[in-house]
């Protein structure tokens, strides 16, 4: 939508996709020529209210938007940039993923990247009989795909 000064939150410590997903930030920050900027990278962050409500407060400059690691990153930090005083979607910009309740529950609604849970579901299983089958061969990896679902929490960057 035009934004240029993105940020991230989440914890990637949690869990390896939340690490991949910062890694997908940085290479869509890439890919568009948009600078990196460490400062709007938040990655340690504990999903509790006071937790990202500091982590945020305490930048020198806010982003126009705002990637979070999942759900309810999203949720939370719609609900701290209320607190600071921000307008959402014109002040600043939030997506999240996973496409679950909190994306949908959260005024104005997030807009998410969503997972198709049962398709994962099935491919894990199916992985997993194969893997039984052939515990001698190497692990890989398998890339399964997102749909991003535009909803109201998203707009063109006032700058």
């Amino acid at each position: 939508m035009g934004h240029t000064h993105i940020g991230f939150i989440g914890n990637i410590q949690f869990s390896p996709s939340y690490y991949e997903r910062l890694e997908g930030y940085r290479l869509a920050l890439y890919q568009a020529g948009i600078e990196y900027n460490p400062m709007w990278v938040i990655d340690r962050a504990i999903e509790e209210m006071d937790d990202v409500f500091n982590s945020v407060q305490k930048l020198d400059k806010q982003p126009t938007a705002w990637f979070c690691v999942n759900d309810g990153f999203g949720f939370l930090l719609n609900s701290v940039m209320y607190k600071l005083g921000y307008q959402i979607p014109q002040d600043v910009s939030i997506v999240s993923f996973d496409n679950g309740q909190l994306s949908r529950i959260t005024t104005p609604m997030t807009t998410t990247m969503d997972v198709d849970l049962s398709y994962f579901g099935r491919k894990a299983i199916e992985q997993l009989f194969w893997r039984i089958d052939h515990h001698e061969e190497p692990f890989v990896e398998i890339l399964l795909p997102t749909n991003l679902i535009i909803r109201e929490s998203t707009q063109h960057p006032n700058v």
